[in-house]
């Protein structure tokens, strides 16, 4: 395979683990080299994708904590599985190994044995794991429906319940060994939540689409209790624990429901809060009457079990909520896509982020600065954020945007202070000091743009990709007008252009194929297309009549990538290797354009031919859809709906002449953290050597030391040396040592 780029990096050598002495010599002439050439230079490359610094954020659907220890939680997410944290939220690492799907909506673990948890997901029905989620597999025999929305055991520990998004209710005795319906009685079969009364462990409740069905002799049969339950579905019920009659329910728009007779009757109990989509209720274990609500318009806090309700968002960006932990002394909430916040439970709510490892940001775009290589931008759900290393780490930057949903974001070709961004729902919006602050562009008002392209070596003339057709402007993104004419108000996807021909401009659709534009947008003509639905296009930097499209929907043999050699006139499928995969984006290698990277909703694929044959490459990449992809520096980044901004670096490193170039393998992730990160390598079997370095080049910490069999090394540390005591905030150096050579890593520790 032809090489993508050569990194000149400063992190590895293949001196055999048995040359000590040599060893010694590269340990303090690399921490050298890495103190005095700074951390951009130092960073590891690896032969497949990783990610560090971000962006961060997660979608969380909820919070587990483990009764014997209170500073590990776990959370379950869309698209990022199962993470864990061993100090209170502080640092999370994925625990997602044995999933077959990553949409984990409901987490528990068995009373009479934490080692054994459970994790209800969307789509993949149970998973168990016997040693507290380092592993798991499937646990679904007799379950029909693999969406399980929570899992609850009863008060005994010997029976499991999972509510299920279209079976009802299930009932395992043998820890999802197998499962039989306990649905007697329930008519609706869209199961929520299911819980019982503290007080009586006979009394459960379950939340549907119907509203509140009650069982009284222990889930064995089921009646449907919902007077006065005006809006529906049901999402959540929690029962005060001294109380088997006092409930709480919360509804999708009507708020918070109470009933004080066992559910025969219910009336609202939403003063201050309205009639808002409410997703769960907690309440302090410490005090019943204190009660919490996570709703799609923020967090609610309540003292007096539910009377009186106040919004308490205050450092919290993110106002869409999805999930609580209360602990007596700390609040936790998940949030649609800025991950996990705390405060102390106790006063008014003041939230802090603990957002290190989550990075499970959904982004849509990734855009190089033209001005400047090491910087890279990125468009998600929350907003726009930057990276001014090549994606080592990012920063927000949506001061004034106003909308959370962005889908691209472009730089004036001439002015790397002027940028625009595109939103879902919400215009586009414009910068004049290089994303510190935005504006609101007029014209299109709170249109839906998915895409903008500057005209080459134009800071006036922009054309914006719309689901009203493309707007126009001609004042760098001020003002829009509609540039539809022989298009009309088509819902566009995407826009391509080349230097080759400053005025072509080629635009996809949803449900009517690809245009052509002549004029930069001024006028368009339909291009003869085997796929209507286009979202990705790309042109030959060199060759305008050589360009091509990615059809997003596997339709009747359709979707996949096509090619055209006469600027559009005919098209021919190029998916050998590839399949008809959805393609969200096609990205040109600027150095040989017969290479092209295809970023699908399964994955990157890659090209040295045009197209001819495709090979998969997505080794490393925990996210696979992947929305886009960017050349920044040394590096490629990319896009992904769930796994933030992902970047590969084929590091290829010459330590001496004749002396072969080996690749990096060595892992750890998050990075930055605190206290935990978590190493990761294949190693081949034998000798195997993990120590962790000071910045003087000072072992403080050997993690793994002996002969291991060969695959998937996998060892947490916790930031402390050999004695146990906890190391300060800094810089450290993790070096792996097998057969193979020796790999090392840079580590940034944060208190």
């Amino acid at each position: 395979m032809p090489p993508r780029f050569v990194y000149n990096g400063r992190q590895v050598t293949n001196t055999p683990i048995s040359d000590t002495k040599n060893m010694k010599k590269f340990t303090f002439s690399y921490l050298l080299a890495v103190l005095l050439l700074g951390p951009v230079a130092g960073h590891a490359g690896y032969s497949s994708w990783t990610v560090e610094g971000g962006p961060f954020g997660a979608r969380v659907h909820d919070f587990f904590e483990m009764p014997d220890d209170a500073r590990t939680i776990y959370i379950g997410t869309e698209r990022a599985g199962v993470l864990v944290s061993r100090g209170d939220g502080k640092g999370w690492v994925p625990r997602n190994n044995g999933f077959a799907t990553t949409d984990v909506l409901t987490i528990t673990a068995d009373p009479t044995d934490l080692d054994s948890m459970f994790a209800g997901t969307g789509g993949g029905g149970v998973y168990r794991s016997a040693n507290r989620g380092d592993s798991w597999f499937p646990a679904n025999t007799g379950l029909p429906s693999l969406n399980v929305r929570d899992l609850t055991f009863d008060a005994a520990g010997f029976a499991l319940y999972a509510a299920t998004g279209g079976a009802g209710v299930y009932k395992s005795v043998n820890r999802g060994a197998s499962w039989v319906s306990a649905s007697s009685g329930l008519f609706e079969t869209s199961i929520y939540s299911i819980t019982y009364a503290p007080s009586d462990p006979t009394r459960w409740y379950a939340g549907t689409a119907q509203g509140v069905f009650r069982s009284t002799n222990g889930a064995a049969s089921w009646s449907l209790v919902s007077a006065g339950l005006t809006t529906t579905p049901i999402a959540d019920v929690i029962v005060d624990p001294a109380n088997r009659d006092l409930v709480y329910a919360a509804s999708a728009g009507g708020g918070v429901f109470r009933s004080t007779n066992g559910g025969l009757n219910w009336a609202p109990y939403n003063t201050g809060m309205g009639s808002v989509y409410v997703e769960e209720i907690e309440a302090n274990p410490g005090n019943s009457s204190e009660l919490w609500a996570a709703s799609r318009v923020g967090v609610f806090g309540s003292p007096d079990g539910g009377a009186n309700w106040t919004l308490q968002n205050a450092g919290i960006a993110d106002t869409v909520s999805y999930a609580l932990h209360v602990t007596a002394d700390t609040l936790f909430a998940g949030s649609y896509w800025e991950g996990v916040h705390c405060t102390p439970n106790a006063g008014t709510p003041s939230w802090t982020p603990l957002v290190s490892g989550l990075s499970n940001r959904f982004v849509w775009e990734i855009t190089p600065s033209p001005h400047n290589p090491a910087v890279v931008w990125a468009a998600s759900y929350g907003g726009v954020s930057v990276s001014t290393d090549t994606g080592w780490t990012w920063t927000e930057s949506s001061t004034g945007i106003g909308v959370f949903d962005l889908r691209t974001v472009q730089f004036d070709p001439n002015d790397a202070n002027v940028m625009l961004a595109g939103a879902f729902y919400g215009g586009v919006r414009r910068s004049t000091n290089g994303g510190a602050n935005w504006t609101v562009s007029s014209g299109l008002g709170a249109g839906t743009v998915t895409d903008i392209l500057y005209k080459q070596g134009s800071s006036t003339v922009a054309i914006a990709a719309t689901y009203n057709g493309p707007y126009r402007s001609v004042n760098g993104g001020v003002t829009w007008t509609p540039s539809s004419s022989g298009m009309g108000n088509l819902k566009v996807w995407g826009l391509a252009r080349t230097p080759a021909d400053t005025d072509l401009l080629m635009a996809g659709t949803y449900g009517d194929g690809v245009f052509r534009s002549d004029n930069f947008g001024q006028t368009w003509t339909s291009v003869p297309m085997p796929d209507d639905f286009v979202r990705a296009l790309a042109i030959d930097p060199l060759n305008a009549d050589v360009m091509y499209a990615g059809g997003y929907y596997q339709d009747s043999g359709l979707g996949g990538v096509y090619r055209s050699t006469d600027g559009g006139a005919s098209w021919t499928p190029k998916n050998s290797g590839l399949g008809n995969f959805s393609i969200w984006g096609l990205t040109i290698d600027p150095v040989n354009s017969a290479h092209l990277l295809a970023a699908t909703a399964d994955g990157i694929y890659e090209t040295y031919d045009s197209g001819d044959s495709w090979t998969d490459f997505s080794v490393g990449l925990f996210a696979r859809d992947v929305r886009s992809i960017g050349y920044v520096a040394d590096r490629l980044v990319a896009g992904t709906y769930g796994g933030s901004a992902p970047w590969y670096e084929e590091a290829t490193v010459a330590v001496g002449e004749g002396t072969p170039r080996i690749a990096f393998g060595l892992q750890n992730a998050p990075n930055p953290f605190n206290p935990f990160t978590t190493f990761h390598a294949d190693v081949a079997a034998g000798p195997v050597r993990l120590d962790v370095f000071d910045v003087r080049g000072r072992l403080v910490r050997t993690l793994v030391a002996g002969n291991r069999p060969g695959g998937l090394l996998r060892v947490d540390w916790d930031g402390t040396d050999e004695r146990g005591r906890s190391l300060p905030s800094g810089v450290y150096f993790g070096r792996l040592e097998t057969t193979a050579g020796t790999e090392s890593r840079t580590l940034h520790l944060i208190r």
